[in-house]
């Protein structure tokens, strides 16, 4: 409301400085032909500049501010993988039966993501996770949820973030998954058809993971080529 106010004042400004100009081009020169003239030459380029300000200078703005945000997000991601998600991989990927298969996708040492992103980003998707969890395993990743459950909250509260689904996805993949396994300990030890059914929670954070992650990667080659080939020496698929 006050910023509403306030512009109605601006513009009720503008307008009065305008009229007290025109008003004293009259008390010199005395033309009201003169000033009619040029009212209407002022009026005839308005859509020029109207054209100038939103076509260009407005979408140019746009432009700059999609780019801030996309490094505001890429900058999050990166803190994410740091903090929770790569230890994350590194504790779900060890139960992976099939990560030979992923293995040939990951980038080697020496290898460029942004050079092959598209293909390696397709077959990640593609690739059918083999997992198995036990009582063991499960206490150990709702360990490292439980640990980090603040730190989840606060990125899904980012508003960066409403312009990354994949992102959100991952925390809320993430964020579940910690409330499930909590649910299912607090009626007492994990039953096979808790294993089961968390397996399947598992299964699905571990896709969004794998698919972050690449992305993360691609990021790290591209803003920090000199840290790059550290990050690859530090993978969390450690069977690679």
């Amino acid at each position: 409301m006050k910023k509403d106010r306030y512009m109605f004042k601006f513009i009720l400004a503008l307008i009065v400085a305008s009229l007290i100009l025109y008003l004293i081009n009259y008390a010199i020169f005395k033309d009201l032909h003169h000033i009619g003239m040029f009212f209407t030459e002022d009026l005839a380029f308005i859509p020029i500049e109207v054209l100038v300000t939103v076509l260009i200078i407005e979408r140019a703005l746009e432009k700059r501010e999609k780019k801030h945000k996309l490094q505001k997000i890429n900058l999050l991601i990166e803190i994410f993988f740091e903090e929770v998600g790569n230890q994350l991989l590194r504790t779900i990927a060890k139960r992976d039966n099939g990560c030979d298969e992923l293995c040939s996708v990951i980038p080697k040492i020496g290898d460029s993501i942004i050079k092959d992103f598209n293909e390696i980003k397709e077959r990640i998707e593609r690739y059918s996770c083999k997992l198995n969890f036990n009582k063991e395993d499960i206490e150990d990743i709702y360990t490292n949820l439980n640990e980090n459950k603040e730190t989840l909250f606060r990125f899904i509260e980012n508003p960066y973030l409403d312009e990354h689904d994949i992102f959100t996805d991952l925390l809320q993949a993430a964020v579940h998954l910690h409330s499930e396994i909590k649910l299912r300990k607090s009626k007492g030890d994990l039953t096979s058809e808790d294993i089961s059914h968390l397996n399947s929670d598992i299964l699905r954070l571990y896709k969004y993971l794998t698919k972050e992650w690449i992305v993360y990667m691609k990021y790290i080659e591209k803003e920090y080529p000199f840290l790059y080939s550290f990050a690859l020496k530090n993978i969390p698929f450690k069977q690679c």
